[in-house]
């Protein structure tokens, strides 16, 4: 109630794809074997690497889920949810979820991961899989194909993204920035276009799991300076704020938070283990979030909030249509497919949005007319007329805005 008061809405994340216990949890005890799936030898799966998977297909699962989210909504006014590990609910209930879910409130987000911890007996095709997201498009999901083009391959912590130095991410990254859907310009990164709409995709480049963007870039980038990190840092946040899509950071994002490991007796530190990766039952040495960082970065939040500001203030980024993504959107030919330039433009303004992922000033040759800066490296503006070439610097983005000739 108080944070409603204040303007913030709540999102809550829930589990319902597996139990803390098995043969101890309260579903087994009541109707054993009903809840959870069991494989082909009888015994229970676990497509969600914590031991058991609960079964969403089965009729008491579905209105337990059902029925506890609806008095979640309606008792706490929560103001949305997203659902942990939803690749394995089957894709009927979470429909039903949905219009329930509508008829109190339509408004209210529903997003999840669209993916498995592991194999589940149920077939591919009847998982809410994010490679199925047309038959649940109202749901969203989140985008792990923009996140590691934008910084590196997760699960490989050394490997490195647009913004760290990959040449080979540009075609995933422009396939994101379109909000993931069919574009006339894009005829690669076909297995990166999954989404229904752009309102459906979920833009992220760090969460709870795995490394901040921060560590992972202190891990991926280790021969670069600190500088050139929070440039790249920066520039994630650029590529994330400026897509089309729902933008999602995690808390101390915007501060540079990092996630520091205390290490086990007689464990020697390496560039690696002294960051954790999975900090859910790690102490708050780990997962406290250390203010002061705030006021040391306070460059790197304020850069946040500008980008957040053009985003609020300019419709164009925020096109809820593939239509109007295919209609609005225009990639430029810069002659470098990694020096990503694309105009937005509709009946009343137009964008320019470039970025550098070089460590030298790279040119971009403006259109017809005269813009002005509404977002520059530093996140500041500037509405001095500029028209022919504008020279980007090193590891950033820049948001023009056409002057509107009267």
């Amino acid at each position: 109630m108080a944070l409603h008061k204040n303007g913030i809405g709540v999102i809550m994340d829930v589990v319902y794809n597996h139990t803390y216990f098995t043969e101890e949890s309260a579903f087994h005890k009541s109707f054993p074997y009903y809840y959870h799936r069991l494989d082909k030898d009888g015994e229970f799966s676990n497509g969600s690497g914590c031991g058991n998977e609960t079964a969403s297909d089965h009729l008491m699962m579905r209105r337990f889920m059902i029925n506890s989210l609806k008095y979640l909504a309606t008792e706490y006014k929560l103001d949305g949810f997203r659902f942990d590990l939803m690749g394995l609910h089957d894709i009927e209930t979470v429909n039903l979820i949905r219009d329930e879910l509508n008829k109190f409130d339509p408004t209210l987000l529903m997003y999840g991961e669209g993916w498995t911890g592991g194999e589940s007996p149920l077939p591919y095709d009847k998982l809410a899989y994010k490679f199925n997201s047309y038959s649940f498009g109202r749901v969203g999901l989140f985008n792990d194909n923009l996140r590691d083009a934008i910084k590196g391959g997760t699960f490989n912590v050394k490997d490195t993204g647009y913004v760290s130095g990959n040449r080979g991410t540009a075609n995933i990254l422009k396939r994101g920035i379109v909000g993931s859907v069919p574009h006339w310009q894009l005829n690669t990164a076909n297995d990166a276009c999954w989404a229904f709409e752009p309102t459906q995709t979920i833009n992220y480049c760090e969460a709870h799991d795995n490394n901040t963007l921060w560590d992972k870039l202190a891990i991926s980038a280790k021969n670069r300076s600190r500088e050139d990190r929070v440039k790249m840092d920066k520039l994630a946040a650029a590529i994330l704020m400026l897509s089309q899509g729902v933008p999602f950071i995690q808390l101390g994002q915007d501060f540079l938070r990092s996630k520091p490991r205390l290490l086990k007796d007689g464990e020697k530190p390496n560039d690696i283990n002294i960051f954790s990766h999975d900090s859910y039952n790690a102490p708050d040495y780990t997962n406290a979030v250390k203010w002061n960082e705030k006021a040391e970065n306070i460059d790197v939040f304020d850069y946040y909030k500008a980008l957040i500001r053009v985003r609020k203030t300019n419709p164009l980024l925020r096109l809820s249509k593939k239509e109007d993504v295919e209609r609005c959107l225009k990639f430029m030919d810069t002659g470098d497919e990694n020096l990503i330039a694309y105009t937005l433009t509709d009946e009343n303004s137009c964008l320019l949005i470039a970025f550098n992922p070089y460590d030298e000033d790279r040119y971009v040759q403006l259109p017809e007319g005269r813009f002005y800066i509404r977002l520059n490296e530093k996140g500041k503006m500037n509405k001095f007329p500029i028209s022919g070439n504008y020279i980007l610097p090193p590891i950033s983005a820049v948001v023009l805005k056409r002057i509107a000739d009267k």
